[in-house]
């Protein structure tokens, strides 16, 4: 019942969406492919992000640094960075989340940032990417979009599936059918079965697309300090993800302490990475 409780709370929080932003929009101008990044207390990984996506992603973009973070420290060094070097910044309004719920905090600003980025500007493409991922390899997204919907999966216990957030992307003329809801939810009879972010689009958009007609992008953990992909149901604070061959995905950057080492040993996770690629 607790569990359920956390359904209704979500649902009501989704009116936070539309309040406004606390900042005016800086540097942005309207695109066919808005690429937007939620920013969390981190701006060494944003730094690492937005210089591979420049020297690799061969899509022409718009990349949006929607911030997220919850001390103001860390997200006036981020609006700094961006207005030195003219990347589209945007201030998430107080979320009722920050500091108690990562999932559910993370979805208040992806629903936010639909309702007053996408839909308000109604851009041909548009994506989610979480801060620690970046290509490492030349690469196209729009190129996989010819179905509408493009991204990684993350299955749960049948029948649950969705989209994962934190690389999903998205035809505007083909998704806007339907209504995005970006925070967790608790499936099943009593709520035992959770999907995380994006787990609510299971509902509102991913049982009625089906699979089929989503161009699935494929994902791999692989043991940094072995070097060697782990088999299904592996895990550990020391893994990052590689996706379809081309991207880095650090994991856990800002959440796990244990994982905030990565970035002192990104060349070596490169190394690694790249035998990995296609």
């Amino acid at each position: 019942m607790i569990k359920k409780l956390s359904n209704i709370i979500y649902k009501i929080l989704l009116f936070h969406r539309l309040k406004k932003s606390t900042y005016e929009k800086v540097f942005f101008d309207k695109s066919d492919f808005i690429l937007l990044t939620i920013a969390f207390n981190n701006l060494e990984v944003l730094t690492i992000q937005h210089r591979y996506l420049k020297e690799l992603l061969k899509d022409p973009f718009d990349y949006v640094i929607a911030d997220n973070s919850s001390k103001k420290e860390d997200s006036l060094k981020i609006r700094l960075f961006c207005e030195q070097n003219k990347i589209s910044y945007i201030k998430i309004p107080n979320n009722p989340l920050t500091n108690i719920r990562a999932s559910g905090s993370h979805g208040v600003a992806l629903n936010w940032c639909h309702r007053n980025i996408i839909k308000k500007y109604k851009p041909k493409y548009f994506g989610f990417l979480d801060h620690d991922i970046f290509p490492i390899k030349e690469v196209s997204i729009v190129g996989n979009l010819g179905s509408g919907f493009y991204g990684v999966i993350r299955n749960k216990k049948e029948p649950y599936w969705y989209m994962w957030p934190g690389f999903s992307f998205y035809a505007y003329e083909k998704s806007s059918k339907y209504s995005f809801n970006f925070f967790p939810h608790h499936s099943g009879l009593a709520g035992e079965t959770f999907l995380d972010t994006g787990g609510s689009n299971f509902y509102s958009i991913y049982r009625k697309v089906g699979k089929q007609n989503i161009q699935i992008a494929q994902s791999r953990l692989i043991n940094m300090i072995t070097g060697k992909a782990l088999e299904k149901g592996e895990d550990s604070s020391q893994t990052f993800e590689i996706i379809d061959g081309s991207w880095l995905h650090l994991r856990q950057i800002s959440w796990r302490e244990e994982s905030s080492g990565k970035l002192g040993e990104l060349d070596k996770i490169i190394d690694v990475a790249n035998k990995f690629t296609n």
